[in-house]
């Protein structure tokens, strides 16, 4: 998030203005990138809250006693942390969206790469937010079977598809890392071109 907002800054040095100066008429390009920013960053800011609530609710999550009992309160949990991924979900195509309003301007060629590696990084942590859903749906599976006491071959299955998802998920997770790497590799080259 971090990122894109000191790219507001570049980007109100690198624009070129068209037309003639001083010309009260036209309007200045990086007035609208600049707004595009400033809104994918307001719907960042909206997911890095949830993570901080989702964050939260794997603490309460494990400290859930693997009881009938436990399981009704971890349903719970469980449930209003699939609330946040969908919300997480939201925000994050919402700030793509906006980002993506950033390639129609009239801008340096390399705010617009800027721009497709940002949107690339976002959609991994969709997909990352994707492959956390169906590691709490396979949850969600388990604790339900030990509130219904179902038997212990249904639980080694329910097990073998909770690995499945956890492996999904570690996969999703360094996908993202890389994504990610990549745009701030390339942020930071933009950087210390614009010095």
């Amino acid at each position: 998030m971090r990122r894109i907002a000191i790219v507001a800054l570049a980007l109100s040095l690198a624009f070129v203005t068209s037309g003639t100066a001083g010309c009260g008429l036209l309007k200045n390009p990086n007035e609208d990138a600049n707004k595009a920013i400033a809104e994918a960053n307001t719907h960042l800011k909206k997911y890095q809250d949830s993570l901080v609530k989702v964050g939260a609710l794997n603490d309460e999550l494990r400290s859930v006693e693997t009881t009938a009992g436990g399981a009704v309160q971890a349903l719970d949990v469980l449930a209003r942390m699939r609330g946040e991924l969908a919300a997480q979900k939201t925000e994050l195509e919402t700030a793509s969206k906006a980002i993506a309003k950033v390639k129609t301007f009239e801008v340096d060629a390399a705010f617009k790469k800027y721009a497709d590696l940002e949107i690339a990084a976002i959609a991994a942590k969709v997909a990352l937010a994707d492959a956390n859903g169906g590691l709490y749906s396979e949850m969600e599976r388990m604790y339900t079977a030990i509130r219904d006491k179902k038997s212990s071959a249904s639980l080694n299955e329910i097990l073998s598809a909770l690995d499945a998802a956890t492996n999904k998920v570690t996969e999703s997770a360094a996908a993202h890392q890389k994504a990610n790497d990549g745009a701030s590799a390339f942020f930071d080259k933009m950087v210390a071109a614009q010095k």
